[in-house]
């Protein structure tokens, strides 16, 4: 977890006593980035608002060292574009602080789980498949993680591209 307020991330530390993880807490951009070359984590909880560089910036360096860590962002400062940008960017998830408890477990509980089953695919040569789409690039899966973590928002979904891009397909996972 990289969280600059020592309250905060004890309070969620807390709630994410239930779920038996091992929790680090590092208080900087540069903490998480030490951190992540010496252990790759199962999941990266990250503040947007950080004392040494923005929450982007170390997203932007996450994807470089361990593209396959799903990095949910938390914050106070939030507004749709910022939100935009960090799923474009690769984040699992974007929660408004404060987050409830049941949230929190939740979106942690199915990013694991999901990191999990990708890993296991591609381990096993299981399938390149992903609900109607085809593709195991590591593009197709930024793709894929946007779609995720759109599909569980309540939010209303405006699906663009060239034709022949998969719009529909796009549009049959949110209708499923």
């Amino acid at each position: 977890m990289v969280e600059d307020t020592l309250s905060v991330a004890t309070l969620y530390q807390a709630y994410l006593a239930s779920l038996d993880i091992d929790i680090e807490i590092v208080s900087t951009g540069q903490q998480a980035i030490t951190s992540i070359r010496s252990q790759v984590p199962n999941l990266i909880l990250l503040d947007l608002k950080l004392p040494d560089m923005t929450g982007m910036d170390v997203l932007k360096k996450v994807r470089t060292l361990a593209p396959e860590v799903p990095v949910i962002f938390m914050t106070a400062h939030g507004s749709i574009d910022v939100a935009v940008e960090a799923m474009r960017e690769g984040a699992y998830d974007f929660l408004i602080k404060p987050c409830e408890a049941d949230r929190l477990r939740v979106t942690i509980s199915k990013a694991i789980h999901q990191t999990h089953s990708s890993n296991k695919q591609q381990l096993f040569g299981e399938s390149n498949t992903y609900q109607g789409f085809i593709g195991s690039s590591p593009s197709m899966h930024k793709v894929y993680r946007t779609i995720d973590s759109a599909a569980s928002s309540k939010a209303s979904i405006f699906i663009t591209g060239e034709s022949g891009t998969g719009k529909e397909v796009c549009a049959e996972v949110f209708t499923r």
